[in-house]
């Protein structure tokens, strides 16, 4: 009976969806749209004549249409929300991933490969200038607790122990 009708919802975006039908007069009325007493979004009607030409019985079935709208609208924006948490967290954890291959490829790889050297070079002096070789062989042992020590802090970027220890409340609280 009426002869315009919108629903306007606030998106996550901060935009505004409008759904109309008929032809909007200059002059509306808002009824808020309330999910869990969060305005929503806002239905939209003709201001002159409406109410006069509402039944007792349009109005049940326009505030049974307001709440279903207000819960469609919800709905929909927790599902927005919940699809940007998602891609956050894939890109969160590819950047882990880059980090990860990063520090790997950049800071373990080299430094064991240099350890691989100083091994063989101090195999090929061991028969002829064993001094020489016993401090290729100390500087080989010291490369691989650097390496170990790296392979200790990589482990612990990954899954900090406080985590274990505190929980994820009590790591976020704990000072650097």
């Amino acid at each position: 009976r009426s002869p315009y009708v919108g629903v306007e919802v606030e998106r996550a975006d901060g935009g505004r969806l409008l759904a109309e039908h008929g032809r909007r007069p200059a002059a509306v009325q808002s009824l808020p749209i309330a999910y869990r007493g969060e305005q929503i979004g806002r239905f939209l009607l003709p201001r002159d004549g409406v109410r006069a030409q509402l039944l007792t019985r349009d109005e049940r079935l326009l505030a049974d249409v307001v709440r279903q709208a207000a819960a469609a609208a919800r709905s929909s924006a927790l599902a927005t929300e919940l699809q940007h948490s998602r891609e956050q967290l894939v890109a969160a954890r590819e950047e882990e991933r880059r980090r990860l291959r990063r520090d790997l490829h950049d800071g373990l790889g080299p430094s064991l490969g240099a350890v691989v050297l100083r091994i063989d070079t101090a195999r090929n002096l061991a028969a002829g200038r064993p001094d020489e070789a016993d401090r290729l062989l100390r500087q080989a042992r010291d490369d691989v607790a650097a390496a170990l020590s790296d392979v200790r802090r990589l482990v612990h970027d990954l899954r900090p122990p406080a985590l274990d220890d505190l929980g994820l409340t009590g790591a976020v609280r704990q000072p650097v």
